[in-house]
């Protein structure tokens, strides 16, 4: 795991603000890291950077996964896969997290803000989904009642594979 492209995020905080990990550095106790599995393509990263700074995502880690200030890898791996987003909305989602990677390096901090807010709509629970979530562990008004996970299918696979010190 060590020089590899990855994620990183504080152990100890009251949301989660996931920060890109460019490849070569050295890792520490310091903070939690997820890296993707082999087999994934990188532009997944970029997907899964994005959902993680969501505040839905930072929303259901601490009011479903986690009700600490501690964030784990083992509270990321629990997080849903955002199976939800359109293949097109995917695609923008993926640009835009790696544009405000690239403000954040150039301290364009201003041009950050207005591509959050794209992307927490990419990223926004849609009433129109197909009967493949399920609710009864959820809490708030973001997800609808009617939307239930079919016993018959699978759960998703999660695609990134945390590094535990």
């Amino acid at each position: 795991m060590l020089l590899r492209r990855g994620l990183t995020w504080q152990l100890i905080a009251s949301r989660l603000n996931v920060r890109y990990l460019p490849e070569g550095y050295i890792l520490d106790s310091g903070a939690p890291c997820a890296f993707l599995k082999p087999e994934v393509d990188d532009s997944e990263l970029w997907f899964i950077l994005g959902w993680l700074n969501t505040d839905l995502c930072s929303h259901l880690l601490k009011t479903v996964i986690n009700h600490t200030k501690n964030i784990q890898s083992k509270d990321v791996e629990r997080l849903p896969y955002p199976f939800w987003v359109s293949a097109c909305a995917k695609e923008q989602a993926i640009h835009l997290a790696q544009a405000i990677v690239e403000a954040m390096r150039r301290k364009q901090t201003h041009r950050t803000y207005e591509y959050q807010a794209h992307l927490e709509s990419l990223y926004a629970w849609q009433d129109a989904l197909p009967q493949a979530v399920d609710t009864s562990a959820m809490s708030g008004s973001f997800m609808p009642k009617t939307q239930r996970l079919r016993r018959d299918q699978p759960p998703q696979q999660t695609q990134l594979a945390l590094w535990h010190e």
